[in-house]
């Protein structure tokens, strides 16, 4: 499944089927809410993963759609871009800059139904831990909160960036 927190809301996807298109086009089977989310930012694949334990079915994500077209920002998996990804529970997906998603694997319906039915839907998942445990934490993190760290480094690119024209502007003048 995927936890997806956007400039809207935070809410639980459960990944059932062969293939997902994710980004702002409204036909997308993730729709995302961001304006640095391309329309087809990027697919979700079942893949098969040979080594015969089908209990759990495995997904590849992709940069862009089925047709080759990447998205104008990238897909980061874990803080790295990247084109295409096997995703492994507790990997941190980032679509543009106010964008997220956390990957998880739930052993059966029930576990969902339970995460779902749990009235919290600022709950941070923890992949580590049980089901019933992570429900019970009441750990609750606003999407403010979540996307602080990187306003911050933005906030220090772009002090960066006027230092950097101004050193150029004052070496020129002298």
């Amino acid at each position: 499944m995927l936890v997806i927190a956007d400039q809207k809301s935070r809410r639980i996807v459960p990944l059932t089927d062969n293939t997902y298109s994710i980004g702002r086009d409204p036909n997308s089977n993730i729709l995302l809410y961001d304006r640095q989310v391309s329309r087809h930012h990027a697919t979700i694949l079942k893949i098969d993963d040979n080594t015969g334990n089908n209990d759990q079915p495995c997904y590849r994500i992709i940069d862009g759609n089925l047709q080759g077209k990447k998205s104008t920002n990238g897909i980061a998996v874990n803080g790295k871009q990247s084109l295409s990804h096997d995703l492994a529970p507790g990997d941190l997906i980032r679509f543009g800059n106010q964008c997220q998603a956390n990957y998880h694997m739930i052993a059966d319906s029930s576990e969902l139904a339970l995460l779902e039915g749990s009235g919290d839907s600022n709950k941070e998942i923890n992949t580590s831990l049980p089901l019933e445990e992570l429900l019970s934490e009441n750990k609750i993190a606003s999407l403010d909160e979540i996307f602080l760290e990187d306003e911050e480094e933005d906030a220090e690119q772009v002090q960066t960036m006027s230092f950097k024209k101004r050193e150029k502007k004052q070496s020129q003048n002298p």
